[in-house]
């Protein structure tokens, strides 16, 4: 994969991170910050006074590697694989990537770290596989039409 793509996957990260932290700031805080400020890593950057500039560079470095580690991750898919383990490793990929990022980006709260990184890990587990349902039932259905075209074509 092409370095520029796995840029480009990392801003869309920033993207990704900042409309994150607008929804919980908006939704918990009645000042925007970039992470939750009773969260492990906001708690340091609230006690040590760390000035919110540097907070959201901080920020926006991990959100830039979570978009690159799943722009990256779609190599997975690329190689000579089934399905099934390319599926299983891109989820495993994308979860190992998406719980350690909530927690150093400041998404989840410290009060309660693990019932939320289980919670997150449930929510995280259906989206993903609603949408590779819908996915694989949507390439299934052009193969379908691929092959259906060229068999004609082979008729005729």
């Amino acid at each position: 994969m092409k370095a520029t793509k796995i840029i480009l996957s990392g801003f869309g990260g920033i993207f990704i991170g900042l409309g994150i932290s607008m929804l919980i700031s908006y939704l918990n805080i009645p000042n925007y910050l970039p992470l939750d400020p009773k969260s492990h890593v906001g708690f340091f950057f609230m006690n040590h006074h760390i000035h919110p500039s540097i907070m959201m560079l901080y920020c926006m470095f991990i959100w830039f590697i979570f978009g690159a580690v799943l722009g990256y991750s779609q190599v997975i898919f690329q190689k000579d694989w089934s399905i099934l383990k390319s599926s299983l490793s891109h989820y495993l990929l994308a979860i190992t990537t998406l719980i350690p990022v909530s927690i150093l980006a400041g998404w989840l709260p410290a009060a309660t770290l693990v019932g939320t990184i289980l919670s997150i890990g449930v929510e995280f587990s259906l989206v993903y596989f609603i949408v590779w349902g819908l996915l694989y039932l949507s390439t299934k259905r052009k193969i379908e039409t691929i092959n259906r075209q060229l068999q004609d074509k082979n008729n005729t």
